[in-house]
């Protein structure tokens, strides 16, 4: 089932290209086919003869404006002049940011309309999403229906492309101009209209939101997260490092010609059958997709799913940044100055646990986090529990979220009388014997750093069951300890671990070994390798 918006119609959003760059010298992989140029005259009329001349300058002026127009196009997404990482501070602060798409009217104009993928490597053993149906013998329309999906639905991606063994095209895309389709259905706390509350928003926080967005089909959505502010800037977390690990798959590798996208929200965003991936937001998996609803698309990369979706699992930005130890534009500051400590007897005999109240809930019953903090207050108050652990917020993460099954609300953090904990680094929670690994609301991916810091991971199970990359590498009561989804066996697990000290170093030992295999440049970029030319066997191009 098509869609009523189509990339055909030509958008009139701008696009950003603020950073001067390399003129491409090769002729567009988009221009049109050439015409064949009569060498006689049609045996018609010197009427018709007439028009034939008087048209063929038309013709050719037509030509040369599309011609240019696609060379303009090929230039500005040339990303040849930029660098793929930074040594050092002042180079990264200077760094120019990467042109990104808003005209869906260009990728058009980059897309060739003769696509032929060159394939050499034929992998055996593909990840398993492949097999649906959704990804089988794909061409070039099943491009242009997922780059569809990804601008109009989910409003934002990526466009990769690998020709002859390079990075071809490496493109963010962001749709200005969106609008949603579950507007009408959302609902405000205890059924408040927009205006109630959002007044009692800002009354509870005392301060006016000014860059609130009103009109509620503006607003878009990761999974829970709502996104209703007026600002359009277009963020680039991640661009950096994973089209980094891309070129160096394909420098490193041989990798057949492919195409596919990565998705630029943390949830995923594809369903095997073709439901709306926003579970929160539709209040079940099970609503088919009301726009761009195709039989067929593209495969989508992403840094976490679980099994109900169809998106390929890839490295996410943070284990590239631990492995390179390099800077990147989004964040030119290197966080990790404290050294490890690998002394297992210099450790603390402690959980510890930091970050914010990220989750899709915003009461303890519904958000891990929140749920821990509380935990940790309640045993810090015993003095027989107190030495425990010492798991604490370090942000309230305000954002006005959707639970499924239940209205748009706010973390009312003045309702639970939490105490808020100094941030401490990764590595300088490596000083405890066990570190408390919790979901944010999708997998938190700090869990690839958390391995080598030679701790005990206690790690609680994932609310909706999200995986990462590498997730099946690891094993429970090997690589780490489980911790039940309401955190009732915690204070029973770190008490285990006290007794346990010797089980407790082993497992820690253990997730380090895991670590040094997998999380190195050299099998990262193996990894999407193997991504890659699995992806380039389910076309027939």
């Amino acid at each position: 089932m098509s869609s009523n918006s189509s990339i055909s119609n030509k958008s009139k959003s701008t696009s950003s290209n603020s950073s001067t760059r390399k003129k491409s010298k090769s002729a567009s992989p988009g221009s049109s086919t050439t015409r064949k140029k009569s060498k006689t005259s049609s045996p018609g009329s010197s009427t018709t003869r007439k028009k034939s001349k008087t048209s063929s300058p038309d013709s050719s002026t037509t030509d040369k404006k599309s011609k240019t127009m696609s060379s303009h196009i090929i230039s500005k997404y040339d990303l040849s002049d930029f660098d793929l990482s930074y040594d050092d501070i002042d180079s990264c602060k200077r760094a120019h940011k990467l042109p990104f798409m808003t005209d869906p009217a260009e990728f058009i104009s980059l897309l060739p309309k003769k696509l032929i993928l060159k394939k050499s490597v034929n992998e055996s053993n593909s990840p398993k999403e492949l097999k649906f149906d959704i990804y089988q013998k794909l061409e070039r329309k099943d491009i242009v229906n997922t780059f569809n999906y990804l601008f109009h639905h989910i409003r934002m991606g990526i466009f990769v492309y690998i020709k002859n063994n390079k990075l071809h095209y490496f493109i963010p895309f962001q749709n200005l101009n969106y609008k949603n389709n579950w507007s009408s259905t959302i609902k405000f706390k205890k059924n408040m209209t927009f205006d109630e509350y959002f007044k009692e928003k800002e009354k509870y926080l005392r301060k006016k939101d000014e860059g609130l967005e009103k009109d509620t089909t503006k607003w878009s959505s990761n999974n829970c997260l709502i996104g209703n502010w007026t600002d359009n800037d277009v963020g680039d977390m991640g661009w950096y490092e994973v089209r980094e690990m891309i070129s160096r798959a394909c420098t490193n590798h041989t990798v057949n010609d492919c195409i596919f996208f990565i998705n630029r929200r943390d949830h995923p965003v594809l369903t095997p059958d073709r439901m709306e991936p926003y579970f929160h937001i539709f209040n079940n998996l099970t609503t088919p997709l009301s726009h761009h609803n195709y039989d067929k698309y593209v495969p989508i990369m992403s840094f976490s799913k679980n099994k109900n979706f169809a998106d390929l699992l890839i490295p996410n930005y943070a284990d590239w940044r631990n492995v390179t130890r390099r800077l990147y534009p989004t964040s030119c500051i290197d966080m990790e100055k404290d050294s490890i400590n690998y002394d297992w007897e210099k450790k603390l005999a402690k959980a510890i646990f930091r970050g914010s109240a990220t989750g899709c809930g915003t009461t303890p019953e519904d958000n891990q986090r929140i749920r821990l903090a509380e935990l940790s207050k309640e045993l810090s108050k015993n003095p027989k529990t107190k030495d425990l652990m010492d798991a604490g917020l370090v942000g309230k993460n305000l954002r006005d979220k959707k639970f499924m099954g239940k209205e748009i609300d706010f973390f009312r953090f003045r309702d639970y009388d939490l105490q808020y904990s100094q941030r401490k680094s990764m590595n300088d929670q490596s000083n405890y014997k066990y570190i408390i690994h919790i979901d944010g609301h999708v997998s938190a991916y700090r869990l690839g750093k958390e391995l080598s810091l030679g701790s005990t991971i206690l790690k609680v199970d994932s609310l909706f069951d999200y995986k990462m990359w590498f997730s099946n590498h690891l094993i429970s009561g090997k690589h780490y300890l489980r911790i039940k989804k309401d955190l009732s066996d915690l204070e029973k697990a770190v008490k285990w671990c006290k007794s346990n000290d010797k089980k407790c170093k082993t497992i820690s030992q253990n997730a380090k070994k895991m670590y040094d295999v997998i999380m190195t440049e050299r099998y990262i970029v193996s990894y999407f390798a193997w991504m890659m030319n699995s992806i380039s066997s389910n076309y027939i191009i």
